[in-house]
């Protein structure tokens, strides 16, 4: 984390040439953007999963709510498992802590429900097709991840399988495996160029002399802008008293030469 600000400096001046360098800021800014989005949406989910947890342990009496709900907010950063064990933990301590079944069903009904909800609608409409992940991939990398590392693994399982997919996507050799990566084979840089090309968000087409007044109808931001705006003003209009002045002379015949 500490060397993240000089790493982002000197790996662009390591390219060959600017372009490259361009592709190579323009990749860890993808990385950048697409890790935070994830990261800031699963904690909002998670955050409500817990919030959900709590309050209903809380109103069944269920022991060690507090520490459960914050459990839960944890492993719901791990894809698909982690929202299993999030509902298995507080409905085994109820089984354990009641002698009637009700409140570990209550468990499994109410904060299960209310947590498929959150992951199946929330979720996925708060990220969109941000990250465009294959299910499948999402699984692999999660098994693949947890072997390695464990925990750990499982938690960033996903955002090192973005990093994969975005850094895949810029070089054109490894787009294919990007595609594979993808739910739907659309690669992210692709997404943004079928938002421009679809109709309901191209712009009006707009004449050369609309374009003029709309331009010159922008409100200046300063007193030198200002000043400077009436002063242009103000010779144009001097430059277009003087053409109407010389029009009638360049206009006019000359006389033939008779001699």
């Amino acid at each position: 984390m500490g060397e993240r600000g000089a790493f982002a400096k000197k790996l662009p001046r390591l390219c060959a040439t600017p372009e490259s360098a361009r592709q190579v800021e323009n990749i860890l800014r993808s990385i950048s953007t697409g890790v935070r989005q994830y990261m800031w949406i699963n904690a909002t989910t998670s955050a409500m999963s817990g919030t959900l947890a709590f309050i209903v342990m809380t109103i069944l009496g269920v022991d060690f709510a507090l520490p459960l709900a914050l459990l839960v907010f944890i492993l719901n950063f791990i894809p698909s498992i982690g929202s299993f064990l999030a509902v298995l933990f507080p409905t085994t301590v109820a089984l354990l802590q009641f002698e009637s079944i009700v409140p570990a069903l209550t468990v499994v009904a109410v904060y299960g429900g209310g947590d498929a909800i959150i992951g199946n609608i929330v979720q996925p409409r708060l990220q969109g097709k941000s990250l465009n992940l294959s299910t499948f991939v999402v699984m692999v990398a999660l098994t693949f991840w947890s072997l390695m590392w464990g925990g750990i693994g499982a938690f960033i399982a996903v955002p090192l399988t973005v990093v994969i997919m975005i850094v895949c996507s810029e070089i054109p050799g490894l787009q294919p495996f990007a595609r594979l990566l993808s739910s739907d084979g659309v690669l992210p840089k692709e997404q943004v160029d079928d938002v421009d090309d679809d109709p309901r968000f191209a712009a009006k087409p707009s004449s050369r002399k609309s374009d003029e007044t709309a331009t010159a109808l922008k409100q200046p931001h300063s007193e030198t802008e200002e000043e400077l705006a009436l002063m242009k003003q103000e010779l144009l209009e001097r430059k277009k008293a003087r053409q109407r002045q010389s029009e009638p002379t360049s206009g006019a015949n000359p006389k033939p030469d008779t001699r």
